[in-house]
This record gives structure tokens, sequence and C-alpha cells, in this order.
């Protein structure tokens, strides 16, 4: 059986997700993360970019794997989507 080597890196275009493993007295978990980033106007109407991190966690690793995929493609589709557009409301971001 091939060892399996975290964090797990899943790319679809120029979007990446995470998967990483934790351990708790509970258990095994899998958190699967990725990043968005906001531009939004402040109060003096200058535009500030806002970069969130989103977490999830799941038990299973398969299904950690599915929903990283699933994600993954989101974040790419979202991206080709928005990429003419002057106003990107939300953009993949890598991890640096």
């Amino acid at each position: 059986m091939k060892r399996v080597r975290f964090p797990i890196v899943v790319k679809r275009g120029s979007s990446t997700v995470k998967i990483y493993r934790d351990r708790k007295p509970e258990g095994i978990y899998y958190r699967v993360v990725y990043y968005t980033r906001e531009t939004q106007k402040g109060e003096d109407e200058n535009e500030k970019t806002i970069s969130k991190r989103h977490r999830m966690n799941f038990s299973d690793l398969q299904e950690a794997r599915n929903q990283a995929e699933a994600k993954a493609s989101w974040l790419s589709r979202l991206e080709g989507m928005l990429c003419g557009f002057q106003e990107v409301t939300v953009t993949s971001m890598r991890e640096r």
C-alpha cells in the first residue's frame, strides 16, 4: 500500500485546494482548505481586497477528496467566468 503524504494538493486550472490530516484523541480527521478573495468598496470609495480562508472537516479521506475536487472545480469555473470583468468579487488565491 502506498503511503499518503499530507498536505494533499488538488489543482484545477490555477485554483488550489489542500487537504490536511489532523489527529485528536477522538480519532483522525481531514481538513479541506481553500481561499477566496473579495473586493469591497470602503467608506472612502477606495477598493480593498479581503482574503478569506474556508475550512471544512471530514472523518473520511475519500469524502474530503471528493469535496476538495468539487471546490477546486468551482473556483476554477468562477475564476474563468469573472476573468473579463473589472469588478471581480471572488477568485481563488494560492496559499503562500
